[in-house]
């Protein structure tokens, strides 16, 4: 018998906080996973990641670092790219700001 969803995407979490060699927090209301000064969201999305969640993130959060299983917007990586030039944009383990 499969896991279900939220331990799917639990598991996914985890993985990806330990490719960047993060600790993984998780939880309701905490980052997904905190390495040093950097705090790290995980989406594992059938959809690119857009520009609100990446603002609400950053500002509620303090998120500086995005992990997205299908990439993001091209709102969202103009955003990033003006308004949070600190902020690391990865698909899966590759770097794309």
């Amino acid at each position: 018998m499969g896991a279900n969803h939220y331990e799917r995407g639990t598991r996914y979490e985890k993985a990806k906080a330990k490719a960047h060699r993060g600790s993984h927090v998780g939880g309701s209301g905490n980052p997904d996973y905190i390495r040093g000064e950097r705090v790290g969201e995980v989406k594992n999305w059938n959809r690119p990641v857009d520009k609100p969640t990446i603002q609400y993130h950053a500002k509620t959060h303090g998120t500086n670092e995005f992990v997205s299983k299908n990439g993001y917007t091209q709102k969202a990586v103009e955003y990033v790219d003006r308004y949070r030039p600190g902020t690391n944009l990865f698909h899966g383990n590759k770097k794309i700001r």
